[in-house]
Protein backbone atom coordinates (compact mmCIF):
# COMPACT_ATOMS: atom_id res chain seq x y z
CA UNK A 1 0.00 0.00 0.00
CA UNK A 2 1.52 3.13 -1.03
CA UNK A 3 1.53 5.97 1.81
CA UNK A 4 -0.77 8.53 1.83
CA UNK A 5 0.63 12.18 3.81
CA UNK A 6 -2.21 13.72 5.71
CA UNK A 7 -0.09 16.20 6.48
CA UNK A 8 3.30 17.56 5.45
CA UNK A 9 6.50 17.95 7.97
CA UNK A 10 4.52 14.89 10.03
CA UNK A 11 7.75 12.58 9.36
CA UNK A 12 10.45 15.13 8.30
CA UNK A 13 13.67 15.05 9.09
CA UNK A 14 15.46 16.57 6.28
CA UNK A 15 18.65 17.76 8.05
CA UNK A 16 19.70 13.67 8.53
CA UNK A 17 20.32 14.14 4.08
CA UNK A 18 21.70 16.60 2.00
CA UNK A 19 21.21 17.04 -1.65
CA UNK A 20 23.46 18.26 -4.31
CA UNK A 21 21.99 19.62 -7.51
CA UNK A 22 23.42 19.03 -11.30
CA UNK A 23 22.42 21.16 -14.24
CA UNK A 24 23.65 20.31 -17.55
CA UNK A 25 23.41 24.34 -19.35
CA UNK A 26 23.51 24.25 -23.41
CA UNK A 27 22.15 27.55 -24.01
CA UNK A 28 19.08 28.65 -21.93
CA UNK A 29 20.01 31.64 -20.51
CA UNK A 30 16.43 32.91 -19.08
CA UNK A 31 15.65 30.14 -17.53
CA UNK A 32 18.91 29.13 -15.69
CA UNK A 33 18.92 32.30 -14.50
CA UNK A 34 15.75 31.73 -13.17
CA UNK A 35 16.64 28.45 -11.76
CA UNK A 36 19.85 29.64 -9.97
CA UNK A 37 17.73 32.08 -8.27
CA UNK A 38 15.09 29.21 -7.42
CA UNK A 39 18.01 27.17 -6.04
CA UNK A 40 19.52 29.21 -3.50
CA UNK A 41 16.20 30.75 -2.51
CA UNK A 42 15.10 27.09 -1.41
CA UNK A 43 13.75 26.06 2.29
CA UNK A 44 16.01 23.59 1.97
CA UNK A 45 19.17 25.22 0.72
CA UNK A 46 21.11 22.25 -1.58
CA UNK A 47 24.74 21.68 -0.15
CA UNK A 48 26.51 22.43 -3.71
CA UNK A 49 25.34 23.24 -7.53
CA UNK A 50 27.31 21.60 -10.19
CA UNK A 51 26.61 22.92 -13.97
CA UNK A 52 28.12 20.79 -16.75
CA UNK A 53 27.91 23.96 -19.70
CA UNK A 54 27.95 22.80 -22.73
CA UNK A 55 27.22 26.55 -24.04
CA UNK A 56 29.25 27.62 -26.96
CA UNK A 57 29.54 30.92 -25.27
CA UNK A 58 30.04 29.95 -21.58
CA UNK A 59 27.14 31.41 -20.77
CA UNK A 60 26.66 29.12 -17.90
CA UNK A 61 29.66 30.73 -16.62
CA UNK A 62 29.19 34.18 -16.70
CA UNK A 63 25.48 33.44 -15.42
CA UNK A 64 27.15 31.47 -12.23
CA UNK A 65 29.64 34.47 -11.29
CA UNK A 66 26.73 37.06 -11.66
CA UNK A 67 23.78 35.20 -9.87
CA UNK A 68 25.69 33.21 -7.03
CA UNK A 69 24.56 34.97 -3.55
CA UNK A 70 27.40 32.87 -1.60
CA UNK A 71 24.91 30.81 0.07
CA UNK A 72 25.30 27.69 -1.83
CA UNK A 73 28.67 27.02 -3.21
CA UNK A 74 28.40 26.82 -7.47
CA UNK A 75 30.67 24.97 -9.22
CA UNK A 76 30.56 25.37 -13.29
CA UNK A 77 32.58 22.71 -15.56
CA UNK A 78 32.85 24.25 -19.24
CA UNK A 79 33.10 20.91 -21.00
CA UNK A 80 31.24 19.52 -24.20
CA UNK A 81 29.62 15.64 -23.97
CA UNK A 82 26.53 13.94 -24.56
CA UNK A 83 23.92 14.17 -21.50
CA UNK A 84 24.47 10.96 -20.19
CA UNK A 85 28.33 12.33 -20.16
CA UNK A 86 27.56 15.44 -18.41
CA UNK A 87 24.90 13.68 -15.59
CA UNK A 88 27.80 11.29 -14.78
CA UNK A 89 30.20 13.84 -14.45
CA UNK A 90 27.56 15.54 -12.12
CA UNK A 91 27.40 12.32 -10.11
CA UNK A 92 30.76 11.61 -10.15
CA UNK A 93 31.37 15.06 -8.55
CA UNK A 94 28.79 14.95 -6.13
CA UNK A 95 29.79 11.54 -4.88
CA UNK A 96 33.21 12.66 -3.88
CA UNK A 97 32.24 15.98 -2.67
CA UNK A 98 29.19 14.71 -0.67
CA UNK A 99 28.92 10.81 -0.81
CA UNK A 100 25.90 10.77 1.31
CA UNK A 101 23.67 13.35 -0.72
CA UNK A 102 21.03 12.44 -2.83
CA UNK A 103 21.75 14.24 -6.29
CA UNK A 104 19.31 16.23 -7.98
CA UNK A 105 19.14 15.92 -11.81
CA UNK A 106 17.32 18.99 -13.57
CA UNK A 107 17.75 20.69 -17.09
CA UNK A 108 17.87 24.20 -17.26
CA UNK A 109 14.72 24.83 -18.29
CA UNK A 110 12.90 23.66 -15.39
CA UNK A 111 10.59 26.03 -12.88
CA UNK A 112 10.71 24.28 -9.38
CA UNK A 113 8.83 25.30 -6.06
CA UNK A 114 10.44 27.00 -3.32
CA UNK A 115 10.43 23.64 -1.08
CA UNK A 116 11.44 21.15 -3.52
CA UNK A 117 14.45 19.85 -2.51
CA UNK A 118 12.98 19.79 1.30
CA UNK A 119 9.75 17.79 -0.13
CA UNK A 120 12.15 15.87 -2.20
CA UNK A 121 14.37 14.50 1.22
CA UNK A 122 11.21 14.28 2.87
CA UNK A 123 10.30 11.69 0.57
CA UNK A 124 13.67 9.85 0.47
CA UNK A 125 13.72 9.54 3.84
CA UNK A 126 10.38 8.11 4.56
CA UNK A 127 10.06 5.61 1.26
CA UNK A 128 13.83 4.91 0.84
CA UNK A 129 13.59 4.09 -3.05
CA UNK A 130 16.03 4.46 -5.39
CA UNK A 131 14.55 7.36 -7.67
CA UNK A 132 11.63 10.47 -6.97
CA UNK A 133 10.01 12.26 -9.55
CA UNK A 134 7.93 15.48 -8.75
CA UNK A 135 4.72 16.23 -11.28
CA UNK A 136 5.44 17.22 -14.68
CA UNK A 137 4.13 18.32 -18.17
CA UNK A 138 4.18 15.20 -20.17
CA UNK A 139 7.37 14.53 -22.04
CA UNK A 140 6.92 15.99 -25.13
CA UNK A 141 5.65 19.41 -23.85
CA UNK A 142 6.92 22.57 -25.30
CA UNK A 143 6.16 25.63 -25.05
CA UNK A 144 8.98 29.65 -24.21
CA UNK A 145 6.03 30.50 -21.72
CA UNK A 146 4.17 29.36 -18.87
CA UNK A 147 0.79 27.72 -19.63
CA UNK A 148 -0.38 26.39 -16.35
CA UNK A 149 -1.11 27.62 -12.80
CA UNK A 150 2.29 27.42 -11.19
CA UNK A 151 2.13 26.60 -7.43
CA UNK A 152 5.24 28.11 -5.64
CA UNK A 153 4.88 25.99 -2.96
CA UNK A 154 4.30 22.22 -3.33
CA UNK A 155 3.22 19.58 -0.70
CA UNK A 156 2.94 15.71 -0.47
CA UNK A 157 -0.32 14.59 -1.14
CA UNK A 158 0.89 11.24 -1.70
CA UNK A 159 4.35 9.12 -3.43
CA UNK A 160 3.15 6.57 -5.85
CA UNK A 161 5.27 4.09 -7.62
CA UNK A 162 5.94 4.92 -12.11
CA UNK A 163 8.00 3.55 -14.90
CA UNK A 164 9.04 6.82 -15.95
CA UNK A 165 11.69 8.33 -14.75
CA UNK A 166 11.73 12.51 -16.31
CA UNK A 167 15.05 12.95 -17.70
CA UNK A 168 14.45 16.51 -16.99
CA UNK A 169 14.32 16.25 -13.79
CA UNK A 170 14.89 13.71 -11.37
CA UNK A 171 16.35 12.50 -8.16
CA UNK A 172 18.46 10.17 -6.90
CA UNK A 173 19.06 8.56 -3.81
CA UNK A 174 23.19 7.01 -2.70
CA UNK A 175 21.43 3.97 -2.30
CA UNK A 176 20.19 4.31 -6.03
CA UNK A 177 23.67 5.13 -7.04
CA UNK A 178 25.66 2.29 -5.13
CA UNK A 179 23.44 -0.46 -6.49
CA UNK A 180 22.96 1.07 -10.31
CA UNK A 181 25.87 3.03 -11.34
CA UNK A 182 26.67 5.60 -13.73
CA UNK A 183 24.53 6.13 -17.03
CA UNK A 184 25.29 3.95 -20.02
CA UNK A 185 27.81 6.43 -22.06
CA UNK A 186 26.77 4.16 -25.11
CA UNK A 187 23.89 5.61 -25.56
CA UNK A 188 23.56 9.31 -26.88
CA UNK A 189 20.00 10.40 -27.23
CA UNK A 190 16.81 8.91 -24.94
CA UNK A 191 17.79 5.50 -24.89
CA UNK A 192 20.07 6.33 -21.65
CA UNK A 193 17.31 7.69 -19.88
CA UNK A 194 14.96 4.11 -21.10
CA UNK A 195 18.13 1.83 -19.97
CA UNK A 196 18.42 3.57 -16.90
CA UNK A 197 14.59 3.12 -15.78
CA UNK A 198 14.92 -0.51 -16.63
CA UNK A 199 17.96 -0.77 -14.70
CA UNK A 200 16.25 1.15 -11.22
CA UNK A 201 13.39 -1.06 -11.72
CA UNK A 202 15.29 -4.17 -11.78
CA UNK A 203 16.17 -4.15 -8.29
CA UNK A 204 14.11 -0.77 -7.09
CA UNK A 205 11.61 2.03 -7.62
CA UNK A 206 10.48 4.91 -9.15
CA UNK A 207 8.32 7.15 -6.98
CA UNK A 208 6.29 10.11 -8.20
CA UNK A 209 5.31 13.00 -5.20
CA UNK A 210 1.74 14.23 -6.06
CA UNK A 211 1.84 17.23 -4.97
CA UNK A 212 5.21 18.44 -6.37
CA UNK A 213 4.76 20.35 -9.27
CA UNK A 214 7.61 21.01 -11.52
CA UNK A 215 7.12 23.05 -14.99
CA UNK A 216 9.28 22.42 -17.69
CA UNK A 217 9.38 24.33 -20.30
CA UNK A 218 10.76 21.93 -22.73
CA UNK A 219 13.48 21.77 -25.37
CA UNK A 220 14.00 21.30 -29.12
CA UNK A 221 18.19 20.41 -28.59
CA UNK A 222 17.31 17.85 -30.72
CA UNK A 223 15.23 18.09 -33.69
CA UNK A 224 13.41 14.82 -34.00
CA UNK A 225 13.10 14.86 -37.72
CA UNK A 226 16.52 15.61 -38.80
CA UNK A 227 17.79 12.52 -40.90
CA UNK A 228 21.11 12.46 -39.20
CA UNK A 229 19.81 12.64 -35.76
CA UNK A 230 16.69 10.08 -36.50
CA UNK A 231 20.14 8.02 -37.55
CA UNK A 232 21.20 8.31 -34.16
CA UNK A 233 18.03 7.48 -31.99
CA UNK A 234 17.49 4.06 -34.60
CA UNK A 235 21.67 3.42 -33.75
CA UNK A 236 20.79 4.11 -30.17
CA UNK A 237 17.26 1.76 -30.46
CA UNK A 238 19.52 -1.23 -31.77
CA UNK A 239 22.10 -0.65 -29.00
CA UNK A 240 19.07 -0.67 -26.25
CA UNK A 241 17.60 -3.95 -27.63
CA UNK A 242 20.90 -5.82 -28.32
CA UNK A 243 21.73 -4.64 -24.49
CA UNK A 244 18.38 -6.24 -23.14
CA UNK A 245 18.01 -9.36 -25.53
Amino acid sequence: MERKWESIHVLLHTSMISTTVVIPHAGSTETLIAVLIQLQMQTVLPVHIYIIDCSTNKSGLRIAQKFCFNTVPIKVEVVQGTIYQNWNRGILFSRKEHPDAGILIINDDVLLPVNAIELFQEAHINTLDYCYVPETPPRQHYSSKIETYFQNEGMIQSITSTNWMSGFVFYLTPSCIDSIGLFDERFVVWYGDTDYERRILQKGKIKIIHGLYVYHYGSRSYDYQLDEVQKIIDNDRIKFYKKIL
